[in-house]
């Protein structure tokens, strides 16, 4: 998995904050990674139409909690593209990987 999308709640400074970490550490790992605009808005960077992530895209990471996985559910459908659900604050029901730990997730999930 090479190509990551990056799907953020917006409005809320945790996932920019996780994002200025971990856009470094997926190009790092030599990953290209796609926001979308909303997502990219946050930290002043180009991006693409929610849309069409999931047609550029291996995997798509979700930072927020469970209606942001839901939306991001929707968006990719019956397309088979994996989702990594990361919770950035309360009880995530649908997002079981909490922020402290999305490092050693993507670690397992990109070395196989």
């Amino acid at each position: 998995m090479k190509k990551i999308g990056i799907i953020s709640k917006t409005g809320h400074p945790e996932p920019l904050k996780l994002l200025t970490d971990l856009l470094p550490w997926l190009r790092g790992k030599g990953c290209e990674v796609f926001l979308d605009d909303e997502t990219a808005s946050g930290l002043r960077v180009g991006g693409h139409q929610r849309s069409q992530i999931p047609a550029l895209v291996d995997g798509i990471v979700v930072l927020g909690g469970d209606g942001t996985m839901l939306s991001v559910a929707r968006l990719v459908g019956e397309k088979g593209i994996p989702i990594l659900g990361v919770n950035i604050g309360g009880l995530g029901f649908l997002t079981a990987v909490h922020k402290n730990e999305v490092f050693a997730v993507l670690e397992k999930v990109l070395g196989g």
